[in-house]
C-alpha cells in the first residue's frame, strides 16, 4: 500500500519513491487525488507531462501512454472525502548524464474543477540522475558501528569519569 502523502488542502500530489537515479533505472511514483468537496468529483483526467528523451513508461496504473510525453488518467468519480492513488514505473534513459535532471508534472482536470485553483490542480516531482547510487546495506551499517565505537567508548568512559568525581 501506498505511503499517505500530506495534500495540505491540495486536490493532487504526486510522490516519487527517489530522488535521485542511475541512467536506465526505474523510478515508481505515486498519484494521489483527494477529493476535499462535499460532492462526488466525476469525469475527471490526469495528465503526467515529462520529457520522453529523458523518461520513458514501463508499466502500471491503468495509465494510458500517449506517445508524446504524456501519460493519461481517467478517472470516473471519486466520493466526497475520499482518496485515489495510481501507482507506475517510469524508466530513465541510459544516455542521461550526471546531474541532469527529470521534471513530472502532473495536472488533474475535470468539470468540477473549473472554480479550483490551478495550484491545487498541479503537483511537479523532479528527480536528479547520478552516476551511482550511494551504498547501503548491512555492510555499510557494520562500517557505521566500527567507525562510531571508539566515540561511544569515549563518551561513555567520560560519563563514568565525571560521575566518579
Amino acid at each position: 500500500r501506498p505511503p499517505m502523502l500530506p495534500l495540505f488542502g491540495r486536490v493532487i500530489g504526486m510522490l516519487v519513491d527517489t530522488n535521485e537515479v542511475v541512467a536506465g533505472g526505474d523510478i515508481h511514483y505515486t498519484l494521489v487525488i483527494q477529493n476535499l468537496s462535499n460532492t462526488a468529483l466525476s469525469n475527471l483526467t490526469v495528465t503526467d507531462r515529462f520529457d520522453q528523451t529523458k523518461i520513458s513508461f514501463v508499466d502500471g496504473a491503468n495509465a494510458i501512454d500517449t506517445g508524446n510525453g504524456q501519460l493519461l488518467f481517467r478517472i470516473r468519480s471519486i466520493a466526497a472525502g475520499q482518496t485515489w492513488r495510481a501507482v507506475y514505473t517510469m524508466r530513465a534513459s541510459r544516455n542521461l548524464r550526471s546531474g541532469e535532471q527529470i521534471v513530472n508534472i502532473a495536472t488533474l482536470t475535470g468539470d468540477d474543477l473549473a472554480l479550483g485553483s490551478m495550484s491545487d490542480r498541479v503537483s511537479i516531482v523532479q528527480t536528479t540522475v547520478v552516476s551511482e547510487l550511494p551504498q547501503t546495506g548491512s555492510a555499510f551499517d557494520l562500517l557505521f558501528v566500527l567507525a562510531t565505537l571508539p566515540l561511544a567508548a569515549a563518551t561513555a568512559f567520560s560519563q563514568k569519569v565525571l560521575k566518579a568525581a
